[in-house]
């Protein structure tokens, strides 16, 4: 049972990453988490609770694991994962970086930056990449991730370039 539980879950989580939501508007952030089964009950499985600022995403049978959507000007700018839950954790990382359309480049032994969908700002010459961070905090065993835009310098970018796409399995 335990492992039809995680397939499952791995399945959800895929389909909620196979696009991440950031830069897409909380309607269609919305829409999107309902046709994969979150309802706004929060006695359902899968709950998701909206506000002006943020959507979360509660998930799994003890809902161990909590995805943030953080919310500018109706606009996602930024997802958070937390999970006490190792597998779960792990579960919805890969699905994260997994996402071939990124081509996810580890950056540092807990960063990693996607710099597939950047934008260029002409006149700094500077690029908007996605930045995923990963965190754990030892006193509530709990792992996060965070997931932002950021600017990076053009040659940062033809740095990064060179990096090898990410391609391992992550494991807390």
């Amino acid at each position: 049972m335990k492992h039809f539980f995680i397939i499952v879950l791995l399945s959800i989580t895929a389909s909620m990453y196979s696009q991440d939501f950031i830069n897409c508007s909380k309607d269609y952030l919305i829409t999107r988490l309902k046709d994969n089964g979150f309802k706004t009950n929060s006695e359902a499985h899968y709950f998701i609770k909206d506000s002006s600022s943020q959507v979360i995403a509660l998930f799994n049978e003890f809902r161990y694991s909590r995805i943030e959507y953080h919310l500018s000007n109706n606009f996602c700018d930024s997802i958070s994962c937390r999970s006490s839950c190792n597998e779960c954790f792990d579960g919805t990382l890969n699905a994260v970086l997994s996402n071939k359309k990124r081509k996810w480049k580890k950056s540092s032994e807990n960063e990693f930056i996607s710099i597939k969908k950047s934008i260029k700002a002409n006149s700094k010459k500077e690029f908007k990449v996605l930045k995923l961070r990963i965190t754990s905090n030892k006193r509530t065993g709990e792992l996060s991730f965070l997931m932002y835009n950021i600017w990076i310098s053009q040659s940062e970018f033809k740095q990064l370039k060179k990096v090898k796409k990410h391609r391992e399995v992550y494991s807390s």
